[in-house]
C-alpha cells in the first residue's frame, strides 16, 4: 500500500528485491486521489525516480480490519482513547477505536 507518492514499502520481489522504493499511482489515473491501493504490478520510470503502481484497485482501510483481523499480517492492535470506549446495549458489547499495523513492513493503518 502505498500513500500518494510516499516512500514505501513495495512487497515481492520486483522493485528492488522488496526494499523501500518511491512510489506513487500515475496522475493520469483515476484512483491518483486514492488514499490506499492494492496493486499488481510496479513499473520503473525512465529515470528510476518513482516506482508507479499498475493494476491498482482501491482500497477502504476498514477492509483491512474486517479481513486481516486475527492473521499474522495484522499486528500491534491497540484501543485508541479519543473517543473513550462505551457500551453499547444493543450489542451488548464495549465498543472501542483500535489502531493496528499491516503487513511485513508495519504500515500503520488508520483508527478504525
Amino acid at each position: 500500500m502505498c500513500d500518494r507518492g510516499e516512500d514505501c514499502a513495495v512487497a515481492g520481489g520486483g522493485v528492488s528485491g522488496g526494499a523501500v522504493q518511491r512510489c506513487a499511482v500515475h496522475r493520469s489515473s483515476p484512483l491518483s486521489d486514492a488514499e490506499y491501493v492494492a496493486f499488481a504490478d510496479v513499473v520503473l520510470s525512465r529515470r528510476n525516480e518513482v516506482a508507479f503502481l499498475r493494476g491498482c484497485t482501491r482500497v477502504d482501510p476498514k477492509w483491512i480490519f474486517e479481513y486481516a483481523r486475527g492473521t499474522p499480517l495484522m499486528t500491534g492492535e491497540t484501543i485508541v482513547e479519543d473517543p473513550p470506549p462505551s457500551y453499547s446495549a444493543t450489542r451488548d458489547a464495549v465498543i472501542a477505536r483500535v489502531r493496528a499495523r499491516f503487513g511485513n513492513y508495519q504500515w500503520e493503518l488508520p483508527p478504525a
